[in-house]
This record gives structure tokens, sequence and C-alpha cells, in this order.
């Protein structure tokens, strides 16, 4: 079965998001980077695969109602993990892949991989943690940080950047994307 015989937009889109995803786990698994070129090229095809696979599907409606449901994907999808990345808690190339993925699919698929991705994130990062055996300085260090900002200023604990551990969120994101192939048909 071909990509474009599949049975309706919602899974064309969807198997080109895990595709793209798929590409972008293993990169980061292998490198720890998800590359711009991925990125920031499928951000740029994105609202245009959007456009034309809409199209394709519903003939009469208006072009620019797709490309606006692709901009508004963009835009939802950036809005947390723009925050977490300005927190340090998420990688940039991880930011990019997820508003990419919002433009190819939308704001509502697009958050749905979103809060799949980091529900599987959360069952992965403590198994993984307490495999490395980290799990314990980990929690410790995450209830300092959630703390701090109760305490007063000078009571505050500063974590330096090597206390912190590091997850590569690419798989998690490639897995909620077949998630949501699974669960959207």
């Amino acid at each position: 079965m071909s990509l474009f015989a599949a049975p309706n937009l919602q899974t064309q889109v969807l198997l080109l998001a895990s595709l793209l995803c798929l590409v972008a786990a293993v990169w980061d698994l292998r490198t720890g980077q998800i590359p711009n070129w991925l990125t920031l090229g499928s951000l740029l095809l994105g609202p245009i695969a959007q456009v034309a696979l809409s199209h394709l599907a519903y003939p009469g409606v208006s072009l620019l109602l797709f490309l606006a449901t692709s901009l508004l994907g963009i835009v939802f999808s950036a809005l947390v993990p723009f925050l977490l990345w300005k927190k340090n808690a998420l990688g940039g190339g991880d930011l990019k892949l997820l508003v990419a993925v919002g433009a190819l699919l939308g704001p509502m698929l697009g958050l749905q991989v979103q809060l799949y991705s980091f529900l599987i994130a959360l069952i992965i990062a403590p198994a993984q943690l307490a495999y490395r055996g980290k799990l314990l300085g980990t929690l410790k260090n995450a209830g300092s940080l959630l703390l701090n900002p109760l305490r007063q200023k000078s009571r505050r604990i500063e974590l330096p950047p090597a206390a912190l551990s590091e997850f590569r969120f690419g798989p998690a994101i490639f897995l909620a994307a077949v998630a949501s192939v699974v669960t959207t048909r």
C-alpha cells in the first residue's frame, strides 16, 4: 500500500510525520542532535505538504484554509516546547521537530503527537535513569528545582548543568507519531 493510497487524509499526514520523526529519532540516538536541515526543511515543506494533500482530499475547499491550518499547527505546537526550551528543559532540535510536526499535521494532531510524546517520555525517562543508576539523584535535583520558587531568594539551590540529566527526546516523538497513526484510524 503506497502512502497516497492510505484511507484518509489524517493517515497520510500522520505517516509522513512518522517518517520524519523516524529519521529524527535515529539521528538523535546516534548523535544526540536533530539536524537543522531536517527540522527546518520540514518546517518549510510542512505547510506545502499540508496544503497539497488537503487539496487532493478536499478539492472544493479554499487553499487558504489549509494554509491557515498548517500555520496554526506551527503556533500551537511551539507554545509549550518553546517555554521548555527557554528553561533548558528541551533541546532546540526537539523544539524544531515538534513545530515541524505541527506544520505538517495542523493544531489538533500536532498537539496530540506532542502530548503523546511527553507521556511516552514520562514512562521512558525514569526507566532509563534507573538503568543508568541516576534515578534517585535526578529525583532529588528535580525536587530542589520544584521547591526553589517557594524558597526565599537567598535559600534557593542552584544546580550546575552537570547535575541535570540528558534525555534524547527524538525517539519519544517518533513513538508518539506512530501511536497517533494507530489511535486515529
